[in-house]
């Protein structure tokens, strides 16, 4: 919620100057230094009834485990699963030259939060994937029709694929080497206007809370098929049987994204962003 959180732009024509009048401020010196983060801040993003946005989209990961055919060793399944999530948008319209930043979150501002109809704020600022598909097929001239859909959403999943494969050391669960095990983790997008993607941050134990009708919706939808997939995926790694997007037929929004089975799967799809 924007809670606690000091924002300090440093300018790109003046990074060496800036960033030392930051390293010596006092403001520095009284911050849990390891709670600081040194990011690119994207000047143009693109924008949505002139609002800037983000997508909070969730990372459902796997980890299944299976004895070999003689049952004397111990053989590990990991896969990823992207779910579209939804979208947020900023409370306010998007004014590049504010002094204050924190009034760009898309999480929703401090400041926001203490107005009278914050509440209806939230709910006309919190969208579905499909409604920002519908908004620029209608508003915005972009490359082809449906472009949220048909390559947005391929890109994210692209660039968390890659993630998996890289990080999987991180991922892959091996506390107990008896269990399998699955975790969900939001992660953030974002957008600028020419079309290019940026991941933003992970969260490991992103908020369940459902304050708008969208989240209402999506949230619990998300967990029960998060649960029958991961159940499937469990039981057919275990049977060894194949685990694909057309093989499971619990899976619904969720979207295969990474396999030890297939980890070939990861490159093609970042192959196909060139396309």
């Amino acid at each position: 919620m924007g809670h606690q959180q000091q924002l300090v732009r440093i300018r790109p024509d003046c990074v060496q100057g800036d960033l030392l009048d930051f390293l010596r401020s006092s403001q520095f010196l009284e911050m849990n230094r390891s709670q600081v983060i040194l990011q690119r801040y994207i000047e143009r993003p693109l924008l949505v009834d002139k609002r800037k946005f983000d997508l909070r989209v969730y990372l459902l990961v796997v980890n299944a485990r299976r004895y070999t055919v003689k049952g004397s060793k111990m053989s590990t399944g990991y896969f990823t699963f992207l779910h579209p999530g939804f979208l947020r948008l900023c409370t306010a319209p998007y004014n590049p030259d504010h002094p204050d930043l924190a009034v760009h979150l898309t999480n929703q501002s401090v400041q926001a939060k203490h107005t009278p109809d914050f509440g209806q704020l939230k709910e006309v600022t919190t969208w579905y994937p499909d409604e920002l598909n519908e908004y620029l097929n209608r508003r915005h001239r972009l490359p082809r029709k449906d472009w949220a859909r048909d390559e947005l959403y391929l890109k994210v999943g692209a660039i968390l694929g890659y993630v998996s494969a890289v990080f999987r050391p991180k991922l892959d669960d091996r506390t107990s080497s008896l269990s399998n095990s699955f975790r969900i983790m939001g992660v953030d997008f974002l957008v600028d206007e020419q079309l290019r993607v940026y991941l933003l941050e992970f969260n490991s134990h992103p908020s369940w809370s459902r304050q708008t009708s969208v989240l209402n919706q999506l949230k619990p939808s998300l967990w029960l098929e998060a649960a029958c997939l991961t159940s499937e995926t469990l039981l057919r790694f275990q049977r060894r049987l194949p685990v694909r997007d057309a093989e499971l037929v619990t899976r619904h929004n969720f979207r295969l994204i990474y396999s030890s089975e297939e980890p070939l799967l990861a490159r093609k799809n970042v192959a196909k962003m060139y396309v």
